[in-house]
């Protein structure tokens, strides 16, 4: 029968050869092709090679690990055959699999001479090219799957040469020359020096050129096809940045490393010297959210602009330890090693390129030894600050500039460059702090600009909403200025060209003022033609949050609290709801909640600041005066200027012994506030700008005058008699003369007004407030970062239902600043937690009770835990939150979601739904383990592939078990696993 096959495989590319006669021969000058004709393996490593790469492996213990990790599940796919031809989309990508794992037989044969993926990769060639076409339509012997297919192939061709008949060899030549033939013609992507399906299709097709020259002349025209396309791409890019964002910088540099590999040995060609080369691993380290992320997460996260996920960073190790070698860049090792170590610890799975063209030798570098922690990508205007480097850092970035860059900007040439995966982003900016997203991208979704955190003119967005236009990509947003100091960073970004003329839009800038480590005030000035319908969105990750009394927005994600605070005049105006968004790339909506600031005007200055602090601090209160272009900000014990004209800022710390809080806000004073006898005495000029009041000083009675509309109060200096409305009271603390200022008592002035107070003597901080008799209550609570249920209003009753942990951590939102909350738990994590509330003036209490569960989903038996391999985002809670519409989604055979039931239960019956359910089938096992590191396979099921509710998948007999692992293994279209929900049940 496989005797056949070939017969069959080699009529078939004699009859493509015909339809696709291959181009003419072109010399090449200088290059090695006749020093490595007839010579095998020499594709990327030769027979030397090999025998010193399995002794650096040997001796580098965490690669070795990963080797054996790697042998052990490639042996799964060697005990198997390839998938059989299926028609999935026109694309057929799943092809690409194919190829790739062709290419792991190869290694892995190579590196222990095991029989098994020999035959494994020979019985996979066979299925591969017995398939028509790889691709179809558009994409027929064109794109990616073919490219992946001359990879993988041509790598086992090359590796395991000499294991090779004859015929089976010649096979692949043949179809080579067919399929190779087709793709040297081109494709859509002929022009589009800047994307990735160019990148990979042609290195695909120098590949296979190394591989098979010697055999086929006419393949040596291949190289100087590709040279001439490379030599182009190099033009466009300069400063090591991607334009298509991290996800598809890691795949287009498959293409890169390849290219300078086949470039240095046969064509003497040091594409490795190139700008681009040198510098990308400065973009991949700026790109990754902090590391420290990683010891919780097993993966490592990005600032995924344009379209990309926000967990890509696990597929650079390769390409990171390659770029440190040829950068001698000790820093891009480190980075490199980091995913060793993820790797290692999530169980991922490493490829071929991770061994091969990883740097045994190389030493490490962390990035807090050299990097700065500010870094402008100018080519393409990306901007990324952090507070430091020391892993659980706060972490910043946007975008505004040309969308491709500035060499693509200045193409006067009509084709497109490669926009498609490019967003119309400008001026958007993500944060990241306390180990999780605080405002996140949009993601890997149709493009608009209305889910970004940026400006909407007149209900439209920036360009390349529809269409990248050639007018679009000329578009120069510009970086104005860039001013970086230990504490603070300030950022000028002319967002004004991302926006078409038919907006009105006559200038837009965005000042973003970045107060280390925790605040971010971002200042937009914008000026329109006409007065114009203006609106600033701002995109919060939590979905969970409250409208505070001054006007302020606070939110809790799972581990921070943020405040989102517009400063609102002249009729500015702001509210949050919930607002459709893209949810893919097919027309999906999604609902996200977002805060919509609203002008109509043709000139607009607008602050809005932001704070973070973790689940257990506070952010800090920021407040602001204006005074034309001058903008002057409080935050806690810190003032900052913003000269809007000038563009500069400066700061100013306060160095305070005691310090005042009016309605929580720091109170700044330029002259100090004193301790007398116990008592608080304040500046008296100071304390009236803030209270409004009016006031006078007659130096010759030395009588001291305060007026209110409701209120007159007269007081003398070094007397201790007060007069309220001509009321007289007696004064515990008396007014006096210090350095030329005059004194007064704050809680004598407070209680005349009326006013609460109360002294926070482990702060050292008075604390004054506007209405001290107001109801104190719960505005809201939060458990371990998630809003807490009200279930009875009357008596006072929450639930939550939450992972056990232990003890819960409660924070509660109060109606009035100041009020004291005393918790009493109970024993364990689930059960119900009284809270007594207490007044500022501990006049009024207020009891509620907090009921804790764990979780349940959809189902009848309670999780006390969860964890999983990774996750793309959609992270696993998703699959518990009783909400089919959310989901967990994790790239890759052999990801998982495991419960832990927190005691042995009994389990009969698993129900699940799945992303996508109705379209194609997903294929998972249910696992089940005592100690949460042992398993049995006690189902493998597939889903129905005709529905997204939930599916039941009864046991073939009930099991008594504290943990059940679902082993995700891809499904019927590609290798996602997305589940959206889970249940268990007893029966």
């Amino acid at each position: 029968m496989r005797r056949k096959q070939w017969i069959a495989l080699l009529l078939a590319a004699v009859t493509l050869l015909a339809i696709c006669p291959a181009m003419p021969a072109m010399a090449l000058e200088g290059d090695n092709l006749k020093q490595y004709a007839n010579q095998h393996p020499r594709l990327f490593i030769d027979e030397d090679g090999f025998t010193e790469l399995k002794q650096k492996i040997v001796n580098n213990a965490d690669m070795k690990v990963l080797l054996e990790g790697y042998l052990a599940n490639l042996n799964t796919y060697a005990e198997q055959d390839a998938p059989e031809y299926h028609i999935a989309d026109l694309e057929d990508l799943w092809m690409r699999n194919v190829g790739d794992r062709i290419g792991e037989f190869a290694f892995a044969y190579r590196m222990t001479g095991d029989q098994k993926y020999l035959d494994a990769g020979k019985r996979w060639i066979v299925t591969a090219i017995s398939y028509p076409t790889w691709g179809r339509s558009a994409y027929e012997n064109n794109d990616l799957s073919c490219a992946h297919m001359l990879v993988g192939i041509s790598v086992f061709y090359d590796w395991c040469y000499d294991e090779l008949t004859a015929a089976e060899r010649s096979q692949i030549v043949d179809v080579f020359k067919a399929r190779g033939g087709r793709m040297r013609q081109g494709s859509w992507w002929n022009q589009a020096y800047m994307q990735n399906h160019m990148w990979i299709s042609v290195s695909g097709l120098m590949t296979a050129a190394a591989a098979i020259y010697d055999v086929y002349p006419e393949a040596e025209e291949w190289f100087s096809y590709g040279i001439e396309k490379f030599n182009k791409v190099f033009t466009f890019l300069e400063d090591g940045a991607s334009h298509e964002g991290y996800l598809y910088w890691q795949y287009g540099m498959q293409a890169l490393v390849y290219l300078c590999e086949i470039g240095n040995k046969f064509l003497n060609i040091d594409y490795t010297q190139q700008p681009y080369m040198q510098k990308s691993w400065e973009y991949a380290l700026y790109m990754t959210l902090p590391f420290g992320t990683m010891e919780n997460a097993n993966t490592l996260g990005v600032f995924n602009f344009g379209d990309a996920t926000a967990s890509n960073a696990e597929g650079s190790l390769a390409f990171l330890s390659y770029m440190a070698e040829v950068s001698d860049s000790k820093v891009s090792q480190w980075y490199a090693n980091q995913c060793v170590d993820m790797y290692l610890k999530a169980g991922k799975m490493p490829t071929w390129r991770d061994f091969v063209f990883y740097s045994y030798d190389m030493k490490e570098e962390e990035p807090a030894v050299s990097m700065p922690t500010t870094r402008q990508f100018e080519e393409l205007n990306y901007v990324f600050m952090r507070s430091d480097w020391s892993g659980d850092e706060s972490a910043i970035a946007f975008r505004c500039g040309p969308v491709m860059g500035k060499a693509a900007a200045a193409d006067t040439s009509p084709y497109d460059l490669g926009t498609g995966h490019s967003h119309s982003d400008v001026n958007h900016f993500l944060i990241f702090a306390n180990g999780e997203w605080l405002f996140p991208d949009d993601g890997y979704v149709t493009n608009s600009s209305f889910q970004h955190n940026t400006l909407i003119v007149n209900g439209q967005g920036q360009y390349g909403m529809g269409s990248w236009t050639k007018e679009a990509v000329a578009a120069m947003p510009t970086i104005d200025s860039l001013q970086e100091s230990k504490e603070l960073n300030y950022v000028v970004a002319n967002g004004t060209a991302a926006y078409p003329s038919a907006t009105g839009l006559k200038e837009y800038k965005r000042h973003f003022l970045y107060v280390k480590p925790d605040v971010l005030i971002v200042i937009d000035e914008v000026e329109a033609n006409n007065p114009t319908p203006l609106e600033l969105r701002f995109h919060p990750a939590s979905q969970s949050g409250f409208q505070q009394a001054d006007g302020g927005y606070i939110f809790f994600g799972n581990n921070s609290k943020y405040v989102v605070k517009p400063f609102l005049e002249n009729g500015v105006t702001s509210e949050s709801s919930m607002i459709p968004q893209n949810a893919d790339k097919s027309g999906g909506k999604r609902d996200k909640l977002a805060i919509q600031v609203k002008n109509t005007t043709d000139n607009w200055v607008q602050a809005t600041a932001i704070s973070w602090a973790d689940k257990a601090g506070n952010p800090k209160q920021v407040d602001m005066k204006r005074n034309g272009k001058e903008l002057r900000f409080t935050i806690d014990d810190t003032t900052v200027t913003v000269d809007l004209e000038k563009m500069t800022t400066e700061m100013e710390k306060m160095s305070f012994d005691l310090n005042v809080k009016y309605d929580g806000t720091f109170m700044h004073f330029n002259d100090t506030p004193i301790m007398e006898n116990d008592r608080i005495l304040i500046p008296v000029t100071e304390f009236i700008d803030v209270m409004n009041m009016n006031t006078s000083y007659n130096r010759d009675t030395r009588e001291i005058r305060l007026r209110t509309p409701e209120k007159e109060i007269g007081m003398k200096l070094l007397s201790n008699r007060m007069t309220v409305n001509g009321e007289e009271r007696t004064l515990e603390a008396i007014p006096i003369m210090r350095n030329g200022s005059v004194y007064i008592p704050l809680r004598a002035i407070c209680e005349a007004l009326e006013l609460g107070i109360y002294y926070d003597e482990a702060a050292s901080v008075a604390n004054i407030m506007t209405d001290a008799s107001a109801e104190i209550g719960i505005l809201g609570m939060f458990v371990n970062g998630m809003p807490a249920k009200l279930v009875d209003e009357e008596s006072g009753r929450y639930e939550s239902t939450i992972f056990d942990t232990g003890r819960p951590s409660i924070n509660i939102l109060q109606l009035v600043n100041g009020t004291k909350a005393d918790i009493a738990y109970t024993e364990g994590t689930y059960g119900e937690q009284h809270i007594t509330l207490t007044s500022p003036d501990g006049k009024q209490t207020k009891e509620y009770i907090l009921e804790t569960k764990p979780y349940m989903g959809l189902g009848e038996i309670g999780i006390s835990n969860l964890t999983y391999s990774g996750s793309d985002g959609n992270v696993g809670e998703n699959t518990i939150d009783g909400d089919l519409t959310s989901r967990w989604s994790a790239d890759g055979n052999g990801q998982w979601l495991l419960f832990d039931f927190g005691k042995e239960v009994e389990v009969g019956r698993v129900s699940a739904a799945f992303y996508s359910g109705q379209t194609r089938k997903t294929f998972f096992e249910v696992q089940i383990s005592g100690d949460g590191e042992n398993f049995a396979t006690v189902l493998d099921a597939e889903s129905s592939g005709n529905s997204e509710e939930m599916e039941d998948f009864p046991l073939k007999e009930k099991v008594k078990t504290r943990y059940i692992r679902i082993l995700g293994k891809g499904n019927s279209s590609n290798s996602w696993n997305s589940i959206s929900e889970v249940g268990f049940y007893a029966e």
